[in-house]
């Protein structure tokens, strides 16, 4: 499977359709009310996504994530409950030079804590070993004890070490069982 198809195929859960949004209104307009809906989340909206203030800004944030895929690797997937038209949340992979990938992840308030995310983040690993890429890295801010708990039912091994804002490494591997 090419990478473009990474960011290009629907995937599919029990309960979730993970798609790229491409950059068109309607899609800005899903975007821009998933923000809106969180926009005051107690962990910060999306870091780098707190700029987006109107429907126009998250047309420009998708038009920039399509030519970013392009440039390095990186794949997007927005998540939306089967049959619904609101987004819920997302997932965004950047890569690195040892073919390890990054993830940040976003779920609707309303949603969390129901193994939607969790459903979402084993459809993504699973893409991404169908794809030859293997290693996981992330970090999660310490005081966020469902990304924590998430993580770690996932199989991501913590890390002692935390940077200067106290955030966690985590890490996997998606060549064996166990992730270790």
């Amino acid at each position: 499977m090419a990478r473009t198809n990474l960011l290009t195929q629907v995937l599919f859960t029990k309960r979730l359709e993970l798609k790229h949004l491409d950059a068109t209104d309607e899609n800005a307009l899903l975007l821009f009310d998933l923000i809106n809906r969180n926009r005051m989340n107690e962990y910060g909206l999306f870091g780098y996504m707190d700029n987006i203030k109107t429907q126009s800004d998250a047309l420009d944030h998708l038009k920039k994530e399509k030519s970013s895929f392009k440039e390095q690797s990186y794949l997007s997937y927005y998540l939306f409950l089967k049959g619904k038209p609101a987004c819920i949340g997302y997932i965004f992979m950047l890569g690195d030079e040892e073919k390890a990938m990054h993830p940040t992840a976003f779920i609707d308030k309303k949603y969390e804590g129901c193994g939607l995310m969790r459903e979402a983040m084993q459809c993504v690993e699973e893409q991404l070993k169908q794809n030859g890429i293997y290693k996981i890295r992330g970090v999660y801010e310490e005081s966020n004890k469902s990304s924590a708990g998430l993580l770690k039912r996932l199989g991501y091994q913590t890390s002692s070490d935390k940077n200067d804002f106290g955030w966690v490494y985590v890490a996997k591997n998606l060549r064996t069982k166990q992730g270790k």
